[in-house]
């Protein structure tokens, strides 16, 4: 349903039926960076522009253990 090669995990959602989660804690810093389905290569994107660009449904799925 991603689209993506298979073992990535892209961080928008280009079809209506896969909903993108994400857990707020990704959005603490100013910046998130991911591998746009390549292992070689890295973008950074702004954490306020990533929030208004995908969407997301923001839900704690990963626990921190302080």
């Amino acid at each position: 349903m991603a689209g993506s090669v298979s073992g990535t995990i892209l961080p928008f959602s280009f079809d209506p039926e896969l909903e993108l989660v994400v857990d707020p804690a990704l959005l603490d810093g100013d910046e998130i960076f991911f591998n746009a389905a390549r292992l070689d290569r890295s973008l950074a994107l702004d954490a306020r522009d990533y929030t208004a660009i995908a969407q997301p449904r923001l839900e704690p799925i990963a626990q921190t253990v302080a």
